[in-house]
């Protein structure tokens, strides 16, 4: 019971982390970003 409880609080902790450490490369949205040109 334990562990069926414990892993998927680990994949929760360990993508809230991985959230936590990208967003602030990402905080800055342009509009080329928004916007991505299209291409044939």
């Amino acid at each position: 019971m334990w562990r069926a409880c414990a892993v998927p609080a680990a994949f929760t902790a360990a993508a809230l982390a991985l959230t936590a450490l990208a967003a602030p490369r990402k905080q800055m949205w342009t509009l080329d970003r928004l916007h991505p040109p299209i291409s044939r």
